[in-house]
């Protein structure tokens, strides 16, 4: 589903309280609003990011670690039976005593009390919530899934001008690019296959045309359950434009809003298909928070991808055997991966031009139309003079009114025909760049 998490885009309130999901989930009902609940730790932890404070449950329930946020910063709670030690910070400098305070109490109430040092250092260098959940979680061993699954491995399928995903490979690099067919691309982080917003952005930039697509999809670990999440991301120039995940474990007080998955769906449909897919069975899995089986499996056949690029996404983005990964029915080939090295973008272009390949258009749509109305504009005013030069030898100097021709008119007419030359085919071919 696309709205993953609530707390990760504006949610008000993390709250960490030692109960099993379930329970959580019918302890706070709807009274807290939208929300989600992750999973349930070993330690008995659960995680919550919530739109409003659960005040019933608060005052019902210990112990509990509350982040609230304020304006110009966060509150931070932690409740014990022995009592209730809290914080705020980004308001102003917090006073000290209050951080040791909180920080021994968040030590004690996850039996890490040697953390409370760094603890302390969280709570002085983060002012947004989201960076204080970030810093607990690396920082307390015991503290359970604050945030859905990352990817553990991912890839970045491009559909375009294979020269393209070589720039984003060597521009992003290093990175693994394997070829697909003659259209289709792979190519994953080389130093960490679960990095793939950069190689997106860059195949996104690079890429060109109505056909062109750059699709991430990925695949991770719940914490928790030890289950298999997976995802996937649409992008569209340098920016992505829809994601969703699956079987992440996490759990919703309220089902989320349909209408960004809705949009997602035709989304891909639209630019992956040209408008061909189920879209019921589309949006069916666009909504869903859960998938028993592959559900990149079923996207794939949905918008008709070529199943490999599970192949070299269940590689790891190496070099993979084509019945290797979860969909590879269409053929047993080894998929060869090649290490392409960072370049900068002067190098990465001249590579481009030495190796005698195209560099392709990276600029949008509308500045090639203008190019290749300016092309046009120059290409008839230069066959305009050379119309006139022409005139003017073939009548003597008659249409010109003049006596007769000179050398000068020799050479305006030459330079023009030449321009012509040129500025005709190249306003064609731009023509043509500028309807892709």
């Amino acid at each position: 589903m696309s709205d993953v998490v609530v707390g990760l885009d504006g949610g008000a309130v993390l709250l960490i309280v030692r109960c099993e999901q379930l329970a959580l989930v019918d302890a706070l009902g709807r009274d807290a609003g939208r929300g989600a609940v992750g999973p349930t730790s070993a330690e008995g932890w659960t995680a919550a990011w919530l739109e409003t404070e659960p005040a019933a449950l608060l005052a019902a329930t210990r112990p509990y670690l509350a982040v609230t946020r304020r304006p110009g910063g966060v509150l931070v709670r932690v409740a014990t039976d022995e009592g209730t030690s809290q914080c705020v910070i980004g308001d102003g400098l917090p006073v000290a005593r209050d951080l040791d305070d909180v920080a021994g109490a968040v030590g004690r109430l996850f039996d890490a009390p040697h953390r409370t040092g760094d603890v302390r250092k969280v709570l002085e260098t983060s002012a947004r919530i989201e960076d204080l959940a970030d810093g607990l979680a690396g920082t307390i061993a015991g503290c359970p899934e604050i945030r859905p699954a990352v990817p553990r491995r991912s890839v970045v399928a491009h559909r375009g001008d294979p020269l393209a995903a070589r720039m984003a490979a060597a521009l992003e690099g290093p990175s693994f690019l394997t070829a697909i067919d003659a259209t289709w691309s792979v190519l994953s982080d080389a130093t960490d296959p679960s990095h793939y917003v950069g190689l997106g952005a860059r195949a996104g930039a690079a890429s060109s045309g109505s056909r062109g697509v750059v699709l991430a999809l990925w695949r991770g670990t719940t914490r928790a359950s030890g289950s298999t999440s997976s995802g996937v991301t649409l992008f569209r120039g340098d920016q992505p434009v829809g994601a969703t995940s699956w079987n992440s474990g996490w759990r919703y007080l309220r089902p989320p809003d349909p209408a960004p998955a809705d949009d997602l769906a035709g989304l891909l449909s639209e630019q992956v298909t040209r408008g061909r897919a189920d879209m019921v069975a589309l949006r069916t899995i666009m909504r869903a928070s859960e998938w028993a089986s592959d559900p990149l499996a079923e996207l794939v056949t949905l918008l008709d991808l070529p199943n490999r690029i599970l192949t070299v996404l269940d590689a790891g983005g190496r070099d993979a055997g084509g019945a290797a990964g979860a969909g590879a029915t269409d053929g047993a080939a080894v998929l060869s991966a090649e290490l392409v090295p960072r370049l900068s973008s002067v190098r990465a272009t001249m590579a481009a031009v030495r190796d005698g390949q195209r560099v392709p258009p990276r600029s949008p749509r509308w500045l090639r139309a203008v190019w290749a109305a300016g092309t046009v504009a120059a290409a008839m005013v230069c066959l305009l003079m050379t119309v006139t030069g022409i005139a003017v030898i073939w009548t003597d100097g008659a249409v010109a009114d003049t006596a007769s021709t000179t050398a000068g008119d020799w050479l305006f007419s030459a330079v023009f025909a030449v321009l012509t030359a040129v500025l005709v085919p190249t306003a064609v071919r731009r023509i043509r760049r500028a309807r892709r």
